[in-house]
Parts: structure tokens; C-alpha cells; sequence
């Protein structure tokens, strides 16, 4: 809950300084959407500071319109779907039954105390807004909205229309500012209250890996495949020990209801029997292929592992029956001939199907994978104490400086994965579509972290701090819930398409 109310002020601040200017996205209206009666009373005290219905209704609008908007956003990314405010409202978050609507009313009541208790703070402090530059910018969103609305009287009608105030606008544009300005005092540099080197630290040794890499990339910065000069017996050779050719039937299964894919399994099986016993030839049933092509000729790394492993099992002129995650495939082999690689010239001198450069390409990755595969090896054996700066006969060969990475962060999964496979000290390798990489998991003391990642640890150790120092003061906000209560997050009105513009 906390660490959601910081990301909901951060997002809500950053919607409406941009919204104002740059424009926005669209959101639908929600049903039955009403300005409650409002009478200015205080909805949230703390102290002498009083957030009263007028500034609650702009801010519980703001942050409703947001979060919807994201979810709407999230949803359509993620499914398609268009979702009006009504259907998005009514999901539920959780298995107790607690919808989004739910959700949203606890972020703003969150956000309404954070507000009423920075503001006090900053006032007891002394904090207040002195830059020129964000002064102007809080006066001229004023400014933005009127003429998007094409004057002050038009902007006013609306407000009222809204249940909105000028004063409600005004504050939570200075409230922006305030909330960094305080976090500033407490966390920043000279603040009051600063994140300890030693704490910084100890976080850097307890959740970070740090790494290095080296790459031997498989093609060059213009997409070149790096030239090892396979001659025209090796591109043979190699054409003919790692490739087949395989002509096939496809009989679909998947993306179909449970009724047609058992008649496909049937078919598929029936059509095996008629092809093994002589009755029909494989090419008689191309008319049942649900694939657009019947022949195929790859090599290893290419096709779904079943119809690979089969591929290369297989002897030219068998026949199998073989099921994927497609279907099932009733596959043939046959001979490879120079024409599949060489390809078949045509009336006009042109030459059509030569596969050359596609081997070359691939005999050229073998020899990358061996220079990789060989510094590895002597980098786990202790011949080789690190990477080196440059790696013999290969021009391309890359060497990064170390680096550090928090193990929770899923987005470097893939990485931290790997990292989390050799013990400290030890080196892996993955391949990927433009290179072989080779990581080693290095020593993390407090001595090694660097000013960067220093900066971004403390960074995040500040907010998280902040919000647990401003929340500890929750309990201290007198709420009025006969005012609360008046707003209702299902018919909030929304903020008009103008403040968008």
C-alpha cells in the first residue's frame, strides 16, 4: 500500500504537468457520473492544515482519471480489448472481492494525507517554492486550461460543471513541487535526515551481482557476417552433414475446436496408412496440407524440436507421423541434391533458391562459437585470468567493463539468471540471434560500487524513506467521513477532454 501511494503521486504529478501542455489519452465516461453537493468542508485535517471537499473532488478525479486510463492502456496492450471506466472499475484486484474501484478510493485517501501532512511539513521547515522557472510553469497551467477551454468565463462554467475550484487546481500543482522540494530537505544532499554511506553500502553488498562481459558477435555494425573464407568444398561438406530436406502434410490441431483436432488426428493417421501401404504417394496429399509449404529444406536451430529431432533421425524415403505443438506433421525425406544449394538457374542467367550465402553465414557462426567456446574454457580452468582486451583472429571480439545489477530486477532476469548459474569467480556463456555472450560473476564488496549505482541506490532508499517517514504521521490526520463519504469513485465526473489539450 505505501509503495503504491508513492507511484500514484509520482504518476498523477507527472499526468497533470504533461496533460495541460502535450495533450493526453482519451477515457470513456463512467455511467450515472455526478458532482456530489459539496459545502466546503474539511474532508482531511492535520494541524492547522485543512484539505477541504473542493481540493478532495480535483484530486480524487485526477488520480480516478489516471488509474483508469492506465488500466484501459494496460489492457488494450496487453488483450485488445477496449474497456469503457464502468467495466474497469468493477474489476476486481484481489480474490476477497476488492475491485479497482476499492483500490483507487484507498490511493486517494493515501494521497490526500500525504498531501495536508508535506504541506505542514514544508511550512514548519521554512520549504517553499523559489525556482522562477516552476513558479511560472504552476501559474501558466492556469493559463494552458483557460485557453483550452477559449477563455477565463468558459473555464469557469466548466469548473462548476466539474465541481472543480481554481484554489483545488492551483494546490496541487504547488503540492507537486512541494513534495520534491521536501524530499530534497530531508534526503537530498544537505538534508536533514540523508541515507548513510554505510547503509547504502551494506544495500549494494546484499542485493546486487556484479559481472562482467565479452561478446563475439555474430555479424558486424552494417549486418555483415564476420568472412572466414569457407571455400566451395567446405560449404558442401557442411551443406550436406547439417542440412535435410523434408516435404510434409500438415494437419492442424491448435487454434481449432477439440471436435476438428480429433478429426485432424484422424486424417493424419489415415493418410500415414494409405502412404506406408503404397495406396497413395506423399505428394497425392498435398490438397490436405493446412501448411502454405509442402518442402522444406533447413538445418539445426530452425524448425520446433520435434519435427527437427525427427529430421535428422530420419533416413531419406521414410515416412513418420510426427505430432507438435501445430498438429500433426506426416513428414518425408529426401536426398539433398546440388540444386538445393546451389539453387536452379533461370531463362533470364538469373539463379533462383542458392542457399551459399546462407551456409557461409553459418559455417562463419561455428567458427565464432568455437573462439567463444574456447575462451571460456580457459577462462573456468584458470589459463586465462579475465577477459582479455582482444581475442586472436577475431576482430569483432567486445569487452565491457564490469557492471552491477539488483538481483530483484525482473527486467535483467535473463542475465541475473545467468550470473546466478556459476558460483563467484566462474564464467557462462549464452547465444543469442546476434552474438555469443560470455558473462563472469564477480566479487561484491562495499569498495566496488559505483558513484552511478551509488547514486540510484540512494535514491531509492530516499523514497522509500519518505514515504515511511510521512506515513508514520497517517494516524495524526484528523478525517471527517460524513465528508468523505460523499464521494463516490463509481460517478465521479471526469476531467473534461480540455484538460488535455
Amino acid at each position: 500500500m505505501k509503495k503504491n501511494a508513492l507511484i500514484c503521486v509520482i504518476l498523477a504529478a507527472v499526468f497533470l504537468l504533461a496533460a495541460c501542455s502535450s495533450g493526453g489519452g482519451d477515457t470513456s465516461d463512467a455511467s450515472g457520473a455526478s458532482v456530489p453537493e459539496l459545502s466546503g468542508d474539511y474532508v482531511l485535517k492535520y494541524g492547522d492544515n485543512v484539505l477541504d471537499e473542493y481540493d478532495y473532488m480535483y484530486l480524487a478525479s485526477l488520480v480516478k482519471d489516471k488509474i483508469v486510463y492506465n488500466n484501459q492502456y494496460y489492457i488494450y496492450q496487453t488483450t485488445g480489448q477496449v474497456l469503457d471506466e464502468k467495466s474497469i472499475l468493477a474489476m476486481q484486484v484481489d480474490d476477497s472481492g476488492k475491485t479497482v474501484a476499492d483500490s483507487i478510493k484507498e490511493s486517494i485517501l493515501e494521497m490526500a494525507q500525504q498531501m495536508v501532512i508535506i504541506e505542514k511539513m514544508c511550512v514548519d521547515a521554512g520549504v517553499t517554492i523559489t525556482d522562477s522557472e516552476a513558479l511560472e510553469k504552476i501559474k501558466s497551467n492556469m493559463a494552458d486550461l483557460e485557453y483550452a477551454y477559449g477563455g477565463a468565463d468558459l473555464f469557469d462554467v466548466a469548473l462548476v460543471r466539474m465541481g472543480f475550484t481554481r484554489k483545488a487546481i492551483e494546490r496541487y500543482n504547488r503540492f507537486v513541487y512541494l513534495y520534491e522540494l521536501y524530499s530534497d530537505y530531508r534526503y537530498g544532499k544537505n538534508g536533514v535526515a540523508p541515507i548513510a554511506e554505510s547503509v547504502v553500502k551494506d544495500y549494494f553488498v546484499n542485493n546486487y551481482y556484479r559481472y562482467e562481459t565479452a561478446a563475439f558477435p555474430f555479424v558486424d555494425s552494417e549486418g555483415n557476417t564476420p568472412e572466414f573464407n569457407a571455400s566451395e568444398e567446405e560449404i558442401k561438406a557442411y551443406f550436406d552433414e547439417n542440412y535435410v530436406k523434408i516435404c510434409h502434410i500438415l494437419y492442424k490441431t491448435t487454434g481449432v475446436s477439440e471436435e476438428k483436432a480429433a478429426e485432424a488426428e484422424k486424417k493424419a493417421k489415415a493418410a500415414l496408412e494409405a502412404v506406408s501401404s503404397g495406396e497413395k504417394q506423399h505428394a497425392d496429399l498435398q490438397d490436405e496440407n493446412d501448411d502454405g509449404n509442402y518442402r522444406y529444406v533447413f538445418t539445426k536451430g530452425t524448425m520446433v524440436e520435434e519435427f527437427e529431432k525427427a529430421a535428422f533421425e530420419m533416413e531419406p524415403g521414410e515416412v513418420r507421423l510426427v505430432k507438435t505443438e501445430n498438429g500433426y506433421h506426416l513428414m518425408l525425406k529426401e536426398e539433398l541434391t546440388e540444386d538445393d544449394l546451389y539453387g536452379v538457374k533461370g531463362e533470364d542467367g538469373t539463379v533462383k533458391g542458392s542457399r551459399t550465402d546462407e551456409v557461409a553465414s553459418a559455417i562463419s557462426k561455428e567458427h565464432v562459437r568455437k573462439l567463444a567456446a574456447d575462451m571460456l574454457e580457459e577462462l573456468n580452468s584458470g589459463k586465462l585470468k579475465g577477459f582479455p582486451e582482444k581475442a586472436e583472429g577475431f576482430d569483432r571480439y567486445e569487452h565491457e567493463e564490469p557492471a552491477s545489477v539488483n538481483k530483484n530486477d525482473s527486467t535483467y532476469k535473463t542475465l541475473i539468471d545467468l550470473i546466478e548459474s556459476v558460483k563467484e569467480g566462474g564464467y557462462v556463456s549464452k547465444e543469442f540471434s546476434d552474438a555469443i555472450y560470455l558473462i563472469g560473476r564477480l566479487p561484491v564488496t562495499a569498495d566496488n560500487v559505483t558513484e552511478s549505482v551509488y547514486g540510484q541506490i540512494e535514491t531509492e532508499l530516499a523514497a522509500k524513506s519518505y514515504i515511511e517517514y510521512v506515513s508514520s504521521f497517517y494516524n495524526d490526520v484528523e478525517v471527517n467521513r460524513a465528508s468523505l463519504d460523499k464521494f463516490n469513485i463509481n460517478t465521479l465526473p471526469q476531467l473534461e477532454d480540455e484538460f488535455y489539450k
